[in-house]
């Protein structure tokens, strides 16, 4: 037989091997040929290698050239791992699973980087994935919105979202599911994508004093500085990929396009009523508040889907039974002398449906204790502070973002003849220096009769 010029060529994605030296046992004829039947022991030494990347040395696969029996290579000993991250190994084939490709027999490096249970798990093809800049998304939409500043007791927002969202990937693995032969370039509804989306905000609330214009009981002005808020929000269903085959609490198989289908319709109404109490005597120069409040989320306790069995579209039931697999198991009983357990074992199976995960939460009330509130100032306001400036730095910014601007309050304005009048002003913006904020005051700017004042929050 006339054995090939070498007996081995390394095949290799990039230009990263230093030297090599291979050694046959025993060493060809002269004229470059093996008698025919011969068994020749090939010895392949790597010296080194330039990683280049992520690009890295993950196989040695072995090429003949003509008269040789390929089918009788047997590998005789496997190299050491050098980084003894690893093992090698002598193996028929390896497919890789971010390009699909497949490659061998050769020794292949098996690494515990791509298993999701951390051990090596005997496919090398899924060491190692690597992330690029290659999804894309676009969004479209148009909103618009509706401000009614507060009339008499009234104030009303509304606001409508018309909204497009597609891309190529919804995350960072989510074309990693769909297939092994690099990213899909065509558009698919994300995710997030929300169609239409419409939020309701009311809230009708009495002042205090002078403007007070509610019902007066045994000579109280019993509703000044309470209100009720009623915040409606209605969504459209989020897509999701419809699957073809049911199984037990599950399914298979693609059955459309990718994030094809849609979730139904959620509705939610929220409520939250509160009174304000004042603490210290009227004209105290620094006046302290209570603000009590119950807030109630889901008010009329609306049953919203947020997933869905992908085979069925049901929240409820998985289309299992229904199926041939479904009604064998049935069967299967009543074949047994078992016709009796049927009820039970379709009352368990119904019971299986019910996965919270595919609904929103039930009603459900609040009313805030003293211990809830210092677990929001401890893991809120000043968690990871670890000296004072840092605990000035929570509270401003504990602050800055949940204070909602522009927005109402009433406050009391001293005028420079010495008398006060209570009204009710614009709070239209942060007045306070981060810088300086030492926890005793943060200003906020309002607007009293056109003009820009700044003003304690306190005082509101």
């Amino acid at each position: 037989l006339i054995a090939s010029t070498l007996p081995f060529a390394i095949a290799q994605t990039g230009p990263c091997i230093d030297s090599i030296q291979i050694v046959t046992t025993p060493p060809m004829n002269p004229n470059g040929t093996y008698t025919s039947g011969a068994i020749v022991d090939v010895c392949l030494t790597v010296f080194g290698y330039s990683q280049s990347s992520a690009d890295w040395l993950c196989g040695i696969i072995p090429t003949f050239g003509p008269g040789w029996n390929v089918s009788t290579t047997l590998a005789t000993s496997t190299p050491p791992s050098v980084s003894a991250n690893g093992a090698w190994g002598w193996y028929p084939s390896a497919t890789s699973t971010n390009t699909g490709f497949t490659w061998g027999p050769g020794f292949f490096f098996d690494s515990a980087a791509g298993s999701t249970t951390g051990t090596q798990d005997g496919v090398p093809g899924n060491n190692y994935n690597s992330y690029g800049n290659l999804d894309f998304g676009t969004v479209k939409g148009f909103s618009f919105s509706y401000d009614l500043r507060r009339t008499q007791n009234l104030e009303l927002t509304a606001a409508y979202t018309l909204q497009f969202a597609d891309g190529t990937g919804s995350d960072a693995n989510s074309q990693g599911n769909l297939n092994t032969r690099g990213n899909i370039r065509y558009l698919s509804p994300l995710t997030f994508d929300e169609r239409h989306r419409l939020a309701i905000n009311l809230d009708y609330r009495y002042a205090s004093g002078s403007q007070y214009n509610g019902p007066r009981w045994f000579g109280k002005d019993v509703f000044s500085n309470a209100g009720l808020s009623l915040q409606a929000n209605a969504a459209s269903g989020r897509p999701y990929t419809h699957e073809q085959k049911p199984e037990i609490y599950g399914s298979q198989g693609v059955g459309g396009a990718i994030n094809g289908a849609r979730l139904p319709w959620n509705f939610t109404l929220d409520l939250r009523i509160d009174k304000s109490f004042r603490l210290l005597p009227e004209g105290a120069k620094n006046q302290l508040f209570a603000n009590v409040y119950l807030r109630i989320e889901n008010l009329l306790d609306a049953k919203n889907i947020i997933g869905v069995y992908k085979a069925s579209g049901s929240a409820y039931d998985d289309g299992f039974l229904a199926t041939p697999d479904g009604q064998s198991s049935i069967q299967t009983l009543i074949n047994s002398n078992r016709a009796d357990d049927v009820d039970n074992y379709l009352s368990s199976y119904q019971w299986g449906l019910l996965n919270p995960d595919f609904f929103t939460i039930n009603f459900k009330s609040y009313i805030m204790t003293e211990e809830e509130i210092q677990k929001i100032i401890n893991f809120e306001v000043v968690v990871d502070a670890y000296d004072d400036d840092e605990v000035y730095m929570g509270w401003y910014y504990f602050m800055s973002e949940s204070l909602k601007f522009p927005f109402r309050a009433e406050t009391t304005i001293k005028k420079r003849n010495g008398k006060t009048e209570e009204c009710t002003v614009d709070v239209v913006e942060d007045a306070t220096n981060p810088n300086r904020f030492k926890c005793q005051a943060y200003y906020v700017n309002i607007d009293y009769k056109d003009v820009l004042m700044k003003v304690e929050a306190a005082d509101l």
